[in-house]
Formats: structure tokens, sequence, C-alpha cells
């Protein structure tokens, strides 16, 4: 009786660990995390007014985008994003929290995707307004 109780306690237990996953709606692969926007770059010349304290989040389909003050204060805006033939497309459909003026970014923002690793991502868009490249170099944070 002992051996059929336990047998049964450790056969629940294992399945209630397979069941559960540490990421919701599943793995995202290498977006999964916080990256740090290394630079910002336009037209392939470094924007002088990012301070390098722009940090983007990515958890199943929302994104964050996360600015932190000299004094670890933050502020963050959030959106969706979704990822099609090497395309991130992120839009932010609460007016509450649009993107940070040092981005250029839209409501909706149609990136390329220019690398893709585990320890860096290289993003770009052209801005409508200006016909401008805007680039991103991002780095893994967590």
């Amino acid at each position: 009786m002992r051996s059929k109780v336990l047998g049964l306690i450790l056969t629940v237990t294992m399945l209630i660990s397979l069941a559960g996953c540490s990421r919701n709606n599943g793995d995202i692969g290498v977006w999964f995390g916080l990256w740090k926007v290394e630079s910002v770059e336009v037209d392939d010349a470094p924007d002088a007014d990012y301070g390098g304290n722009l940090f983007f989040q990515f958890q199943s389909t929302v994104f964050n985008m996360r600015m932190v003050s000299d004094r670890h204060v933050y502020t963050d805006r959030f959106g969706n994003w979704e990822e099609a033939d090497g395309v991130l497309k992120i839009t932010f459909p609460d007016e509450r929290y649009v993107p940070f003026e040092v981005t250029r970014m839209g409501l909706e923002c149609r990136l390329t995707i220019e690398k893709k690793t585990g320890k860096e991502i290289v993003l770009s868009f052209v801005q409508a307004e200006t016909g401008k490249t805007v680039r991103f170099r991002l780095v893994k944070w967590v």
C-alpha cells in the first residue's frame, strides 16, 4: 500500500513538473529576456542624443521598451511583437505607451532583422517621415 501511494505521488509530481513551462506561451527562442540597446544609429552615424539607457524586453507576444534614468528610475512603454520572414513587427496599441522619441519608431514599426544570435541582435527600419535608416544594436543583458 505504501509503495503504491509513493508511486502515485512520484507520478503526479513528475507530470506537474513536465506540464509546467518557464516562459509564457512557450519558447520564443533568442528573443526571450532583457536586451540592452547598445547603440542607435541614423544613416550609419551614432545618434548623439542616445544616452545608452534603453532596454528592450520580449516575452510571449508582449514587448516592453524601458528607459532607465541616471538614478535607476525606469519608465516603460508596452506593445506587442511578432516575427515573420526576417521582419520584427512591433505595435503600440495603447496611446499612453508610445515609443520613446530616441527610437524614432511610430505606433507600428516593421524592423528588418539584420542579425540575430543569442548574444546580439541588429534591427533596422527606414523612417517614413525622413527616409533615414535607423539601426539598433542590441546585446543580451539578462
